[in-house]
């Protein structure tokens, strides 16, 4: 069985850039990933979880542009997770976010393969898992959901100036 094949977004559409998704095969979403970013730092960790899990979670970064101390914390908080079974991303995040009562999420759920690499560039760490077709990104501020897939496909006026309409949009609304 070969699963599904990679496919349009669903959630996270876009006009230009790459039409393509996660799956719920993780080495097709790691070929994804490789294949966009060529850096022979780009790194791959395999993490056993306690309990009876789908399978590893991988955790991606870039050595030398991401954080040690980042690299280091989410590894910690990933081996620290000690529950019978951990069956999705959204799930996994509640287990090892900084503050359960906030209302902004330091941690950022993408089916966008385009959208991780960004944010790996960015010094952020990416979470992947069998099964899931999303990969989970932190850390993240407030500005990172404000920010759309696509804004990385126009030039820097066009793009900020659809954040800070967005971000206007938000005031407006509250």
């Amino acid at each position: 069985d070969e699963g599904r094949s990679i496919e349009l977004p669903q959630t996270e559409i876009s006009i230009p850039g790459p039409h393509d998704a996660f799956v719920e095969d993780v080495q097709k979403n790691l070929y994804l990933l490789r294949t966009r970013l060529a850096d022979p730092h780009f790194v791959v960790e395999k993490i056993h979880l306690k309990g009876r899990t789908k399978g590893p979670l991988y955790l991606a970064y870039i050595k030398g542009l991401t954080n040690p101390k980042i690299v280091r914390e989410m590894r910690r908080r990933l081996k620290a997770v000690n529950v019978d079974m951990i069956y999705n991303l959204g799930q996994l995040e509640q287990f090892i976010q900084d503050n359960s009562l906030t209302v902004f999420s330091q941690i950022l759920l993408t089916e966008r393969p385009d959208r991780t690499i960004s944010f790996l560039m960015e010094g952020s760490v990416a979470v992947l898992l069998e099964g899931t077709p999303q990969a989970l990104i932190a850390p993240v501020t407030f500005f990172a959901y404000i920010h759309s897939p696509e804004d990385i496909y126009f030039r820097w006026p066009f793009g900020s100036f659809a954040r800070l309409l967005r971000i206007l949009s938000l005031l407006t609304t509250m």
